[in-house]
């Protein structure tokens, strides 16, 4: 047993936390992203990085989508990501 809680307290020790933000904020990160020229590997690194503090929406995820013109792997970055 205090193996197993050894182990428990190194993993939360060593795996990095994912930056909170809000859908708002991540929308802010998208359009900087965009209007920076960023390609579309950094973009999905970044989102990667992520975790949300509010559910995203389909209907949110299709708006950025459509009005940032993502492409498909940022798309589905941000598809993980609401999960």
């Amino acid at each position: 047993m205090r193996k197993l809680i050894s182990l428990a307290l190194l993993l939360a020790i060593t795996l990095p936390a994912g930056a909170l933000v809000t859908v708002n904020h991540l929308e802010q990160v998208l359009t900087k992203a965009r209007t920076a020229h960023k390609s579309d590997t950094e973009v999905v690194h970044q989102i990667g990085t992520m975790e949300l503090t509010e559910r995203l929406t389909e209907a949110t995820q299709e708006r950025l989508t459509k009005n940032l013109a993502l492409d498909d792997r940022v798309a589905q970055a941000l598809h993980l990501l609401a999960d």
